[in-house]
């Protein structure tokens, strides 16, 4: 992902809905991303972009586990999902679209981000996805499930395979708006034969590189220094495994009204608090646990073995 070095100047951010935790109907299929109102999917007439919820017990679109496999949200209890690649030839892709709060404005700089993981049952993983801003509301019915032939404005770094199916991965950029650009549309904008592949799970019997997708944002920054983005070198955990405490770096410029939670692997909350550089763990039984580090400039989360 990229790094940006710059000061936030605002905060607000313009995507409603942006990790999906609003519905007006719990998922209990395929294809039902319109529930996580108000985003709704380009193609038309026919669904194909996924919603997956905690409301959903046991089922497709359960969280964690669903068709596609097993995560935790990045933040609350749902995320989409779409595939960026199909590997049968038809250049099949799948893209989910919402109108932002208020267009953007001519001249001035944004700053996008999302939280992408690439799903455990996926058979390649790729670099190419990104966000485009439109004026108008962008939707097609051919070709059936295409590629949409737009360049966006925001997207990962090409060459910049994304693999990771334990942790979510950071995206962000920033760009210059035209002015009026009111829909954002997020998905695989490149054809097969320009999209960077990585053979992931060779043997997987779902053909397509399928990503989970959560805490979308796009806010405004200064015109000249743009948003300081919290990366994954900015947390660092250790001793990991541990037996007694652990040590949390978070570099100073994040450390302000940050939080530190501490997740079991089925997702019960064991804490929340203040940030703090070393927290006892010696009284939790030994397994696996999640430590978030949340910061008003992004979240991080941390895998922790206590032994």
């Amino acid at each position: 992902f990229l790094g940006l070095g710059i000061k936030l100047s605002a905060q607000i951010n313009l995507v409603p809905n942006p990790s999906f935790e609003v519905y007006d109907t719990c998922p209990n299929s395929f294809s039902e991303i319109q529930h996580a109102i108000p985003w709704f999917q380009p193609y038309q007439p026919q669904g194909s972009s996924d919603y997956f919820n905690s409301c959903n017990a046991a089922g497709s679109v359960s969280v964690p586990m669903n068709y596609f496999g097993w995560q935790y949200p990045h933040s609350g209890s749902a995320y989409s999902g779409i595939t960026l690649g199909y590997f049968n030839g038809s250049n099949y892709r799948e893209y989910i679209e919402v109108e932002l709060n208020t267009p953007l404005q001519n001249g001035w700089k944004y700053a996008f981000s999302m939280y992408v993981c690439l799903s455990d049952y996926s058979k390649r993983a790729c670099d190419a996805i990104g966000a485009y801003f439109s004026i108008s509301i962008l939707t097609y019915n051919n070709p059936q499930w295409g590629v949409l032939n737009y360049t966006p404005q925001a997207r990962n770094v090409l060459g910049n395979v994304i693999t990771d199916t334990a942790n979510w991965i950071l995206i962000a950029d920033t760009f210059l708006a035209q002015g009026g650009e009111k829909f954002i549309t997020i998905g695989n904008f490149l054809q097969d034969s320009s999209t960077n592949w990585i053979a992931y799970n060779p043997t997987a019997l779902y053909l397509a590189s399928y990503y989970y997708i959560d805490d979308v944002s796009v806010v405004l920054c200064d015109r000249i220094t743009g948003i300081e983005v919290l990366t994954e070198r900015d947390v660092t955990v250790a001793p990991n495994p541990a037996s007694d405490k652990i040590k949390i770096g978070l570099a100073y410029a994040f450390q302000n009204d940050a939080i530190i939670l501490m997740y079991t692997s089925v997702g019960e909350l064991i804490f929340e608090k203040p940030f703090v550089a070393e927290v006892d763990v010696g009284d939790l039984p030994k397994g696996v646990y999640f430590l978030v580090v949340d910061t008003w400039n992004g979240k991080m989360v941390k895998k922790v073995v206590k032994w």
